[in-house]
């Protein structure tokens, strides 16, 4: 995140990464997917299938998460395998979540899937500065 941008500073952004909180929030959502996505595939499929998407499921958004990633991403470390723009970037987080939310709903976790998009609003509202950096400059880094 951009330390131009008005709040970044307060918020303890720097130019290496995300603040803490907000690095730790995103982390802690990641898991959440994965998890969700394993339990789906456990709850979904039996024998060898079930093993093949208890492990599959969550390995597919990981590989999704880490290989489109905007180029010069703060949040993120290295150069993306597959370089997006920040609006394309912001959308796939949306859907891996959005993935995370319907696997819980899917085997009758609703609650679950109502506090993992609770938690994603909040994440998201408290990270409005990289959003904004996602949407507006993101495509001015060289």
């Amino acid at each position: 995140m951009p330390t131009d941008l008005p709040m970044a500073s307060m918020l303890g952004s720097t130019t290496r990464g995300l603040p803490s909180a907000q690095s730790h929030r995103s982390f802690l959502l990641e898991i959440a997917v994965w998890v969700a996505a394993g339990a789906f595939g456990w709850q979904r499929f039996d024998g060898v299938w079930r093993w093949i998407a208890v492990i599959g499921f969550p390995l597919g958004l990981m590989a999704l998460w880490g290989t489109f990633a905007v180029p010069n991403d703060p949040s993120r470390g290295g150069t993306p395998v597959v370089p997006v723009p920040g609006v394309l970037r912001l959308f796939l987080e949306l859907a891996v979540f959005g993935a995370g939310m319907a696997c819980m709903y899917a085997i009758g976790q609703t609650r679950w899937a109502i506090a993992l998009a609770a938690v994603t609003v909040a994440h998201y509202a408290l990270s409005w500065d990289r959003i904004a950096w996602l949407c507006f400059r993101a495509h001015d880094q060289p």
